[in-house]
């Protein structure tokens, strides 16, 4: 069993850039070519390789959060499943808006640098059709006992 304030200590020492997008990577909708992973104990984490990427990704996450205050009200953290749908179901958006073309899992790097190529500035992207999309972007069911 690891000190959890141990670990804590250790992520932040040897993940500089922590992915932004690292709970819809973990969870399987979305890939991305500037993921790194790494092993701390039993524990995996994701770290981003492009600063000028890092930075593209926070600063849609933070637009993002400001555009979907019905999830996250104002002082309120964000939840683990909260912040995981957002962030599937605004990459889903995405693909579907910018390459619907591509039927695997979207690579956030690349479709967000699309994304900026066509919408010139992150306040521009079509966050309405983003909040439609993450409002039923659909979560695996919770196994129940069968027995």
């Amino acid at each position: 069993m690891v000190d959890e304030t141990l670990y804590r200590e250790t992520v932040l020492e040897v993940n500089d850039l922590p992915c932004i997008f690292s709970k819809a990577l973990f969870f399987g909708c979305a890939n991305c070519e500037c993921a790194q992973r790494k092993n701390i104990a039993e524990r995996e984490i994701i770290e981003c390789n492009q600063w000028i990427k890092y930075q593209q990704c926070t600063l849609f996450w933070k637009t993002l959060q400001e555009k979907c205050l019905f999830i996250q009200p104002v002082g309120k953290l964000l939840t683990h499943s909260k912040a995981m749908k957002m962030q599937c179901g605004s990459m889903q958006s995405l693909q579907v808006e910018i390459t619907p073309e591509i039927t695997q899992k979207p690579n956030v790097a690349q479709l967000l640098e699309k994304t900026l190529e066509i919408y010139q500035n992150i306040e521009n992207l079509p966050y309405q059709t983003m909040v439609r999309t993450i409002t039923h972007f659909p979560f695996r069911s919770r196994r129940r006992n069968q027995s």
